[in-house]
């Protein structure tokens, strides 16, 4: 028989279990400040901040070794607008050998563009700090005594510095996370090649590289990133190895080759992914793989022979083709 205690505790968690049950989990209380987790453990703040680098143009980051114990990063994507802007920046590092890769590190930013300008003044800072702790001429030590900064350790130090700036805007009260990606890529003499991503939530992904590996993607829309993954880890073999060009200032002609191969398999990728696009945009898709020519920023990064920067034109020499070549097929088409 159940005493009038018994009874009343049951009612109690009878009121409690039911007014549970009726209210509805909002997903947008949650969303007010950044240090709120969710009750599934989520900071919806960040995770939207981290929706900003789906808005901009996927951007490529292609490794690979050449047969001279050298190494290559080619870095892409694309460019709309008709300012000079570049989402693909150099940075010295040392005042030794500017003329080497190895004295710079490539970075890429994707998102809102103010909060990239923002973090790339920290890199500055950052390199700053280097410099005047390894790499800057003194009084009694020459510059040219100094042996140049280790690239790859620079981006990594240069990374974590990013890192730490975007996680105490995702933990800290009464600001907003940047909504912005950063790729920060360094190589050395060796062959040996580091790609580092950070994300807004503070985190670092990490990418090393000793060979021909495919290519990384960042940013972009999820099904255009995807696509773009899966045709530059498709190695194009079918291309005839030929001359970059009868100048192309490398002392190995195979590696040559082996470059214009990469820029050919590269600017395909993304013709290939842009194409239906730039047709329903254009009138018929006329010049419609000329157009995508135009617009990409590619960047070139030689461990010896230093940073290139390729136009339009540039690119169609690589591909063999030339202006006129590429309208012509266009219109045939």
């Amino acid at each position: 028989m159940m005493t009038s205690q018994s009874i009343i505790t049951f009612f109690i968690a009878f009121f409690i279990v039911s007014v549970s049950s009726s209210s509805s989990y909002n997903v947008y209380n949650y969303d007010l400040n950044t240090p709120i987790f969710t009750p599934d453990g989520e900071l919806k703040q960040v995770e939207y901040a981290s929706e900003a680098s789906c808005h901009s143009y996927p951007m490529a980051i292609v490794p690979f070794a050449l047969n001279s114990n050298q190494s290559l990063i080619i870095m892409v994507t694309r460019n709309k607008s008709q300012r000079a802007q570049s989402r693909i920046l150099q940075m010295p590092i040392s005042s030794v050998a500017q003329s080497s890769g190895e004295a710079s590190l490539l970075f890429g930013i994707n998102g809102i563009l103010s909060d990239c300008v923002s973090l790339l003044q920290t890199a500055r800072e950052e390199i700053q700090t280097i410099q005047a702790s390894y790499g800057a001429p003194s009084m009694s030590i020459s510059s040219e005594s100094r042996p140049p900064l280790h690239s790859i350790k620079c981006a990594k130090r240069i990374a974590v510095a990013i890192a730490d700036k975007c996680q105490q805007h995702s933990f800290g009260g009464g600001i907003r996370p940047f909504g912005a990606e950063i790729a920060i890529c360094g190589m050395d003499n060796n062959g040996n090649i580091a790609i580092f991503v950070t994300e807004p939530s503070g985190s670092i992904f990490e990418f090393t590289s000793h060979g021909n590996e495919g290519g990384h993607v960042i940013g972009g829309e999820l099904r255009k990133r995807e696509q773009l993954k899966l045709l530059l880890q498709d190695e194009d073999t079918s291309t005839p190895i030929t001359s970059i060009t009868e100048n192309s200032g490398l002392e190995d002609e195979e590696d040559a080759c082996i470059i214009r191969r990469k820029i050919k398999q590269t600017v395909d990728a993304y013709m290939q992914v842009y194409k239906d696009e730039e047709v329903a945009e254009n009138n018929g898709g006329k010049a419609a793989k000329d157009l995508i020519i135009d617009e990409l920023d590619l960047v070139m990064a030689h461990s010896s022979k230093g940073v290139f920067r390729m136009n339009g034109e540039m690119l169609r020499n690589a591909m063999g083709k030339s202006k006129h070549e590429t309208l012509t097929a266009t219109n045939k088409e």
